[in-house]
């Protein structure tokens, strides 16, 4: 054969291998343009702190060339936080913000290649083509508008696996290499993916065990064979339980109530088999049983391998965080944690869809323990619940057809009896090759769109809430960088019981590089600047600002340049002090036992007075007479030097009802002077009425006001 002959078929597999890659192209084309599309309409960021802190490290290397968060040296996060450096080289903010989604929304949607790669060891293109979009149609891919870590997170897992599955199933040296690299560097990419290696290297036990030269071992010896498949298991858990608690600190925590991580792992498989429509999780499940009839393939045993290790590891991590945030915070239902496993569950349905044969025993086992996932899982209907975006088409059938969860959960219980009958449906329609073709046909078409369905409505609240969180703050959301022309300012407030708007307007300004608060409520990402206030009016230690964005109640000595709404920015005149500040008050005028106003020794001059405003809004359930007491006098010091009232000049005894407004005329003194309010009795309106989700201590409106 000649030269130019033997080089024929080799050029012919190009065209071929172009062609074959149109449609995984295509696919991938359109969806970033309509993720990109999303991501243009999500005006803000909406899940603090993760997308301020994330923000700040990526944005203080692109311009520092270091990490640093609020001034202060920070650890990097992760290389799926530092991913986004580069859009954050771009000087103007919202262009800089739409770049760093962009890099999320092209990461998250080439989950398409890997996951094509994956399905392909085991099944031929269309299905694979399947499995691939799939995998970038889960309610999830609606984290890709968000400055995340699973944008990024999410494809390199998915390219692990893939790599994986592939060196198991033809164990090419470079192929092998590349999985080991992979696997490695996973933890770096996000903490979570520390599970990568673990699975990976479990995998290729399994993967042994079930190949030919072991089985007919176990056969010979199989009391031992038993015994030894008991002990692997036991091993591996150990093993997981030492690297997690070295690695994983909410761990060390959650493993102290076994109890919850079961719930928290059945709550996040629940959730997951619902978000991607049951059936996949069902037909993965019972293809891992090697159906009678099938011939053995390396590709779908590498695959159920990585599969059946996976599956438990992510849920068992999930399980152990939602134990440890239960905890530290709330309950939480962590489908989030477990998006991983999409690529692999599409695969498994991939295989069923080529050859639709499962084990009847395996489909219903399947079933019943899908069964028991749903029935536990709590189903939450916030829009978006971030933590797991699968409940978003549940969501939508509550707000927009009125289903209660009662009906919700009954529509999840008929989704898992559908698909066990969809799976055994084929041993009926075996001789009827067009019913069959038009079974495998419904399920595609159902698991694409019900996934996609839950992605657009994940979307939707995702717009719904950043334009919240951009409306509470004065527009542009920029405007303190606009009037601090390239100046560092300091965030200085009290009583800050929302951190929404200060950490959307911390992202909007770069200039805004310190946070903090008078009675540490201010939000804590890294360093929250607490200062000392002594009694005259002192910040301590000063932070060397240029300017101040102060809060409701306070305001420094210095020149106001611009305000918006209750925040005011003052060029400081240093050092940074206090002209007048006003305590315990709340945002909406609401203080709780106690509050004060002080107003310290600058300026001086004529005397004035004050004007106290007392109210008892006719709202909730709350006490029907509240005593109020008013008292006034001169600065003094304590011993540490915080302010207090030196001498009461002036007293006033006032009893609120329901619906009643107090006003107390006081004659300030010449200098500093404070006033300080006390009520009784307090109420929290959550405790009243659960509907409200009000959980401050409350007694009276104040208003504070300085007369001529």
């Amino acid at each position: 054969m000649t030269a130019a002959a033997e080089a024929r078929p080799a050029d012919s597999v190009r065209p071929a291998r172009l062609v074959a890659a149109l449609p995984l192209a295509t696919a991938f084309t359109w969806l970033t343009l309509v993720y990109a599309w999303q991501a243009w309409l999500v005006p803000s960021p909406m899940i603090f702190t993760d997308e301020l802190l994330y923000t700040k490290v990526a944005r203080s290397l692109a311009e520092h060339g270091a990490v640093t968060v609020r001034g202060v040296p920070h650890s990097w996060e992760s290389l799926a936080v530092v991913a986004r450096t580069p859009a954050w080289l771009l000087e103007d903010t919202r262009t800089a913000y739409f770049a760093a989604k962009l890099i999320g929304v092209v990461a998250m949607t080439a989950t398409i290649v890997p996951a094509y790669l994956l399905a392909r060891v085991a099944v031929g293109r269309r299905a694979a083509l399947f499995a691939a979009v799939a995998s970038v149609l889960i309610p999830a891919l609606a984290y890709s508008a968000l400055l995340l870590e699973e944008p990024i997170a999410y494809p390199f897992a998915t390219l692990a696996f893939a790599l994986a599955v592939r060196a198991l199933a033809r164990p090419a040296p470079l192929i092998v290499v590349a999985a080991v690299a992979a696997a490695a560097a996973a933890p770096f990419v996000r903490g979570e993916l520390l599970l990568v290696p673990l699975v990976v290297a479990a995998a290729a036990v399994v993967y042994g065990w079930t190949s030919d030269p072991v089985r007919r071992l176990r056969v010979r010896v199989r009391p031992l064979g038993g015994l030894l498949a008991v002990a692997a298991v036991v091993a591996a858990a150990y093993a997981f339980d030492r690297v997690a608690a070295i690695h994983l600190p909410a761990w060390t925590t959650a493993r102290e109530h076994p109890g919850l991580i079961l719930h928290h792992a059945a709550a996040a498989g629940g959730a997951f088999a619902i978000g991607v429509g049951v059936v996949p999780v069902v037909a993965t499940l019972a293809a891992l049983v090697r159906p009678p009839g099938v011939p053995r393939s390396r590709g779908r045993r590498a695959l159920a391998s990585v599969t059946a290790v996976a599956v438990p590891a992510f849920l068992a991590y999930a399980g152990a965080k939602g134990a440890w945030l239960e905890q530290l915070l709330e309950s939480r239902v962590l489908e989030r944690n477990v998006i991983y496993l999409s690529p692999l569950v599409f695969a498994g349905l991939a295989v069923w869809l080529e050859r639709p044969r499962v084990r009847a025993g395996a489909a219903i086992a399947a079933g019943a323990g899908v069964l028991a996932l749903v029935l536990v899982v709590p189903i939450r209907l916030g829009w978006p619940y971030f933590e797991a975006p699968a409940f978003s088409l549940l969501t939508a059938g509550n707000r927009r057809l009125g289903l209660e969860p009662a009906a919700l959960r009954a529509v999840a219980v008929a989704l898992v009896v559908a698909a066990v009958a969809a799976v055994l449906l084929p041993r009926a329609l075996a001789r009827s090759p067009s019913a069959m073709r038009a079974l495998v046909g419904t399920v595609a078409a159902f698991v694409l769109l019900w996934n996609a369905g839950g992605e657009l409505a994940t979307a939707a609240g995702e717009r719904s809430f950043g334009r919240g969180m951009l409306a509470a703050v004065p527009s542009p959301p920029d405007w303190v960088d606009r009037a601090a022309t390239s100046a560092s300012v300091l965030f200085l407030g009290q009583s800050v019981t929302d951190p929404g708007p200060v950490m959307t307007l911390e992202f909007w300004n770069r200039d805004l590089v310190a946070v903090g608060s008078l009675d540490a409520t201010a939000p804590n990402i890294g360093t929250v600047y607490t200062p000392f206030l002594d009694a005259a009016g002192n910040l301590l230690p000063d932070p060397s600002v240029a300017y101040m964005l102060a809060g409701a109640g306070l305001q420094p000595v210095g020149e106001r340049v611009a305000a918006g709404d209750d925040l005011r920015l003052f060029r400081v005149t240093p050092p940074l002090r206090l002209q007048h500040a006003t305590l315990g008050v709340f945002r909406d005028g609401w203080m709780g036992a106690a509050s004060s106003f002080t107003r310290f020794g600058v300026p001086s001059g004529a005397p004035g007075g004050i004007r106290v405003t007392v109210s008892r809004p006719a709202v909730g359930r709350g006490p029907r007479g509240t005593s109020v007491l008013v008292r006034a006098g001169p600065v003094g010091a304590d011993a540490s030097g915080a302010p207090l009232l030196a001498a009461v000049t002036a007293s006033q005894q006032l009893t609120l009802r329901r619906g009643t407004s107090r006003a107390v005329e006081l004659r300030a003194p010449r200098g500093a002077f404070r006033v300080e309010v006390t009520a009784s009795p307090t109420f929290v309106p959550r405790q009243l009425d659960p509907v409200q989700d009000d959980e401050r201590t409350l007694a009276v409106q104040v208003a504070y006001e300085l007369t001529p």
